[in-house]
This record gives C-alpha cells, structure tokens and sequence, in this order.
C-alpha cells in the first residue's frame, strides 16, 4: 500500500540522504523523523534498489553521528535489516563494533531508546547463522549485549536481559530459549581493558590546568570478569526493591521469560546444566587459567565458564541465586496493584521446578484468590499461563492441575468454561 508513495518521495529522500552523507546536518533539521520512517518502509519493500542501499550506508554513517536521535534510528533500521542480511550488517559495522568504536560509544549514549535497538541489534547478528565462520565478529557484538545487563536503565538492562534469553520477538522458539538459559548461567562478562586517560580527558584537563582524576583502583574493580547469572539475579532483586510499579512489572515479567527459558533448557535435555554447581567468581588465579586460542576464538573478553566448581569459584550455585531471587519476588505479592501481582504469580509458575513442593505456590494462590480486586480476564490469563506450562512440562500435568482446581473452587464464577477445558485436555488422561 506504500509503493507508489515511495516511488513518488525516493529521489527527494535521496537527496536528503545525499546531504545526510555531506553531513549538512541544517538540511535535516524538521525532517529527520519523517525521512527515517521513508528510509524504513524503502527498505522494507526495495532493500536491495539503489535507493535501499543508499539508505543503508546512509545508516551506517549514521551510527557514529553525536545527535542520539539520529543514532536511535539509524540502530533501529540496522537492528531490521539485520534480520534480513545479518551479514552486510555485521561486515559494515565491523570496525564500529570493536573497542573505541561508534557502538561502544552507544553504550554511554543518553538515549534508552538507541541503547534498547542497540541489544537488539547485537543479539540478532551475534545469532545469526550466516556469521558462523566469524566467531570473531559474533563474540564483538556479544560482547556489547552483556555490557548493556549494567546499563542503568531498567528498560534496557531488562532487554538486554530478553535477549540474552533468547526472547527477542513473538516467536517461541524452544531450542533458541534452551540455548539462552545456558548462556545465562555459563557465560562471563570480562569488560575490554579502557587506556588510562582518553585523549578527550587529557585535552579537558589541559584546559582546566587540573589533572584527570585517579580512577584506578574503582576501575580494576569494577572490571573484574562476572557471571552473567549473578549480575542478572543482582539486577533483578535489586529492581523487586523499587517502589515503581512499572519497575516491579517489568522484573516480574523478566522473571516469567527466566522461567520460560530454563524450562526449555530441562525440557530438551541439555547436558551440562548441573545447579548445585558452584558459580565461578573468577579470581586472578582464574583469569590465568585461559589460553590463547580461547582467548582469540573470544575476543573482547566473552568467555564461558568451564568447571565451575574449580576451587576458585566462590560459594554461590545457580540454586542459590535463584532461591535468593524468588524469595524477593514472593514478597511482591503484597503490592497494591493486582496487575503486579498477577506477573508475580505467573512467574512463580515458570519459575517451579518439578522437583520442588508447590504447597508455597497454592497458598499464595489461594490467597490471591480471596481478593475480589481480581479481573475475570486477569485471572483466565494466569489459567493460560498454567496450560503453556502444561506443554513446556508435560511431568507436572498432576500438580499443576491442583493449582487449576483452586481457581475452579476458589472462583467458579469468573473462570471461562473453555479455559478450564482446555487445561484438561493437556493434562494426563
């Protein structure tokens, strides 16, 4: 239905681009919006025309551009092609991607937005099939993703969070969430080593006759390697805290998307997920322990955790992280908003592991369920929780189906008949 007006505006928006390549950038000023939106559907119906093309260098160019607005759409178109041609993506920001480049200046860019496309646009080109043979170029762009988990920003650390999850669209894709589980709880963060003083800080300080402060000892410590699993459970606990509903929402449904992933991971019977493991802090003596060739084959410090209970690894397991992290989230009932609520509960749903009691789980059911707060829809909703997790783990049909009898009991007026079918359709015979 664009077509012909995109064959009407292209040689105007060439033009634009033309200039946008000049960096005329008075030109652009009350048109960058909606030449972005034109650049969008251009390369949405004739990505490989002329015009495409040139709306893709143009969005290259645009990366390393000071406006964040500009920087905002430029990812967001690159974030979009990069689902289509993740290789022309990756080959075009290969040098922009690596230390000191535009892309790790995104990271300190004062736009959510931007930094939001920008883990989308990691994640896509470091899953991408097509860049197999380039491990180097997948690990640059992994990298990035896990700087954005210490993003201080909520709403990318959380998509940051998705992405490493393997939750990037609608699309449920099993193996991609099994896969996302294990990277969570087997993979490292080693920020790249930074020069002591950058040249922009060396030139201030001339100026102001004052030297660049001394930030060494905060630097080292800050650097250290991480497990992506602690600085999640850190995050997400810390963020169960806020007083933001918002906030409290959001937690709780990277809580669900957690649960959904690692029940994927059992469900496809990945070898190697032991959590009573000990979780590797990664001293010194660690960090000594790695080759080169691990080293090369993860540049810009992405590497996985090998033996994690190697004695230099501290007391902490993945089971602990996540019994320290779910007792946070079982105080969020007490919220005020029921909405809040219903997210907690659904995550605690996702988060049961067939081995563990459910009794905790239906007394907070059952006492959610004497508030009369409780939407009909809101409720069938958690219903549907219960039936997706009926076919993630068909070996909890029976306790789940104990949870489904307390809404039938507790609520019979406010459960959908069909629901309740449907739920006993799943279960065991």
């Amino acid at each position: 239905m664009f077509a012909p007006w995109i064959t009407s505006v292209r040689w105007d928006l060439a033009t634009l681009y033309k200039n946008l390549e000049l960096k005329s950038f008075k030109f652009l000023q009350g048109h960058f919006e909606l030449a972005m939106e034109v650049a969008i559907l251009i390369l949405f119906y004739h990505p490989f025309s002329a015009i495409g093309i040139n709306c893709f260098n143009s969005s290259v160019l645009l990366v390393s551009f000071a406006d964040p607005v500009a920087v905002r759409h430029a990812l967001e178109i690159l974030s979009e092609l990069a689902t289509k041609d993740p290789y022309a993506v990756a080959m075009a920001l290969g040098k922009l991607v690596q230390h000191g480049g535009a892309l790790q200046d995104v990271l300190h860019l004062h736009d959510v937005l931007a930094r939001v496309a920008l883990a989308r646009l990691c994640y896509t080109i470091s899953r991408a099939r097509a860049l197999d043979e380039r491990p180097d170029i997948r690990s640059q762009f992994n990298s990035v993703l896990y700087q954005l988990l210490l993003d201080p920003s909520e709403r990318v650390c959380f998509e940051a969070i998705l992405c490493v999850l393997g939750k990037f669209d609608n699309a449920e894709r099993t193996e991609e969430r099994a896969a996302g589980w294990y990277r969570l709880t087997r993979e490292i963060l080693k920020l790249p080593e930074a020069p002591s003083i950058s040249s922009k800080e060396s030139n201030t300080g001339s100026k102001d006759g004052l030297p660049p402060k001394a930030t060494k000892d905060k630097s080292q410590k800050t650097r250290r390697p991480q497990p992506l699993i602690k600085l999640v459970m850190r995050r997400l606990e810390s963020s169960f805290r806020n007083f933001s509903r918002p906030v409290l929402h959001s937690a709780a449904r990277v809580v669900q998307e957690m649960g959904k992933s690692r029940a994927a991971a059992f469900a496809l019977g990945i070898q190697d997920i032991d959590e009573g493991a000990h979780v590797n802090t990664f001293s010194e003596t660690a960090d000594s322990l790695d080759t080169d060739g691990y080293e090369n084959s993860h540049s810009e410090g992405v590497r996985r955790t090998t033996s994690m209970s190697n004695g230099a690894g501290g007391k902490d397991t993945v089971a602990s992280l996540l019994a320290s992290l779910m007792e946070v989230v079982r105080t969020t009932v007490a919220c005020e908003c029921v909405f809040v609520r219903a997210m907690v509960i659904k995550a605690l749903i996702w988060m049961q592991s067939p081995h563990e009691s459910l009794d905790e789980l239906k007394s907070i059911i059952a006492s959610e369920l004497s508030d009369p707060a409780w939407p009909a829809a809101l409720l069938n909703d958690v219903l549907l929780t219960l039936h997706a997790r009926f076919k993630a783990t068909p070996d909890m049909a029976v306790t789940l189906l104990e949870i489904a009898r307390i809404f039938a009991t507790k609520v019979p007026g406010k459960i959908d008949a069909d629901v309740l079918q449907l739920l006993w359709k799943v279960g065991p015979g």
